[in-house]
């Protein structure tokens, strides 16, 4: 059911954000380093990340990650996922997926992602 609702949400809210939530929000609280990659590749698939993205990561509408992934730190990715952005002219808006944002990710799974994100598209 959390799953379903996510898809939901993520599809209702894209191209959404509150510039007051990227600047207040807190992504330190992600655990990094401890994300497990396969319920991470689960929620890639199920909480409307490749609705966005593609299911490759590559195809949909919000960009190449494995141009972006690459380059950025667990940290930067964090704060993405969690926070949201709204950076039209270099990377596009992304809706804030964290719980405490209004998205349904819990901290834990953030890093599940990101954890899938580096097995999907390792640094060169």
């Amino acid at each position: 059911m959390k799953y379903t609702i996510c898809i939901f949400a993520v599809l209702a809210l894209v191209g959404c954000n509150d510039d007051e939530t990227e600047a207040t929000c807190d992504a330190s609280t992600v655990p990094i380093g401890t994300g497990d990659a396969a319920r991470g590749m689960g929620l890639f698939s199920t909480c409307g990340t490749s609705s966005c993205h593609g299911d490759d990561g590559d195809t949909g509408l919000g960009g190449k990650m494995s141009e972006r992934v690459p380059a950025l730190s667990d940290a930067e990715i964090a704060k993405t996922i969690k926070c949201g952005t709204d950076t039209p002219a270099i990377s596009g808006s992304m809706i804030a997926q964290g719980e405490s944002e209004g998205g349904t990710l819990s901290d834990q799974e953030i890093a599940d992602v990101i954890a899938h994100l580096r097995v999907t598209f390792p640094n060169p």
